[in-house]
């Protein structure tokens, strides 16, 4: 099938793209210097990009930081900040911690690091069930922070589209944040089975897969560096992700797109998608991801279509966590 695209021009998806940070950390896809991860975020920031995601976990607050430098003398009301708290980073060893202190003083820090007064959103970093159920009547401590603005939007960045359903436990967020892409349509399905989700502000990460829905996917089997996250992926998901990217690549090809650029369209086609934060490491990524949100979405038809192969080779994608 060919795809085919809305024709009007003032339906452009720049507004819905954003900048995930993770990388810019050096712990999640390799090391990258201050000075090349500053100039990044000043580039996106000049090619139109807006949003920009974070979190302590991302370099021990390196991310933050680097963000508070290269955004520091633009006006604050030109753009929007993403972070999170709960989930943190010591060496190789993770910290998970969702008291109200511990959240109470890691917004502080990050606030520091961004060199802002307030955030955006304020999202739980991967909470279990447990510690979802342990802070849904008190907003973790944090009531005072939302109701006076310091933290515009409270909400929950989920570990997995698999626990989708704990929105229905947490009484006051008004964002949710989740993995979404070609290869993982899970949270698509989810969102119209959760009655709760109407009114939340939805935000997908990972269009590429990690990287396996580009034209220079990971090796064949998981690294052992400590500084790139995907050595916690088993073998078994990285022979899934290799053999079923080509069914993609085929598309892509087909209608002349490459695979990251028919990975992107795709969630930011979704209608139930507000925000997709793609992570870049070079500025030719950014050009290309800002080029292809000003294309605008896809027909009905065509993402229709793409989500029908998606339900016909479901056994192909399995993810394994």
């Amino acid at each position: 099938m060919r795809l085919t695209f809305e024709s009007d021009l003032h339906r452009e998806s720049l507004s819905k793209l954003g900048f995930g940070t993770w990388g810019l950390g050096g712990n999640a896809y390799g090391s990258v210097s201050k000075d090349h991860a500053s100039q990044l975020i000043s580039y996106a920031y000049a090619r139109g990009i807006r949003t920009f995601d974070t979190s302590p976990l991302y370099g021990d607050g390196r991310s933050e930081g680097l963000l508070g430098d290269a955004l520091g003398d633009v006006p604050r009301e030109t753009y929007r900040l993403i972070t999170k708290g709960g989930l943190y980073e010591s060496g190789s060893e993770e910290l998970r911690d969702f008291s109200e202190v511990a959240l109470n003083h890691s917004l502080v820090a990050s606030l520091s690091r961004l060199r802002t007064d307030y955030v955006d959103y304020f999202l739980l970093h991967s909470p279990t069930p447990e510690e979802i159920a342990s802070g849904k009547a008190n907003q973790y401590g944090l009531g005072s922070e939302i109701e006076n603005g310091i933290i515009s939007s409270f909400g929950v960045s989920l570990k997995s589209p698999a626990n989708y359903s704990l929105i229905n436990d947490l009484k006051f967020i008004r964002a949710i944040e989740f993995n979404f892409s070609l290869m993982d349509q899970r949270a698509g399905f989810l969102s119209k089975k959760e009655a709760n989700t109407a009114d939340l502000f939805k935000i997908a990460r990972t269009p590429y897969n990690f990287g396996f829905l580009t034209s220079k996917p990971p090796e064949k089997s998981p690294p052992t560096s400590p500084l790139v996250h995907l050595k916690n992926w088993s073998q078994q998901q990285f022979d899934i992700w290799h053999a079923s990217r080509e069914i993609w690549a085929k598309i892509a090809q087909a209608n002349m797109l490459s695979l990251e650029d028919l990975a992107l369209i795709f969630v930011l086609s979704a209608d139930f998608v507000d925000l997709v934060i793609p992570g870049f490491m070079k500025a030719e990524h950014i050009d290309s991801a800002v080029a292809t949100a000003k294309r605008g979405p896809l027909t009905k038809a065509s993402r229709d279509y793409l989500v029908d192969i998606y339900q016909e080779n479901e056994s192909k994608f399995v993810v394994t966590k």
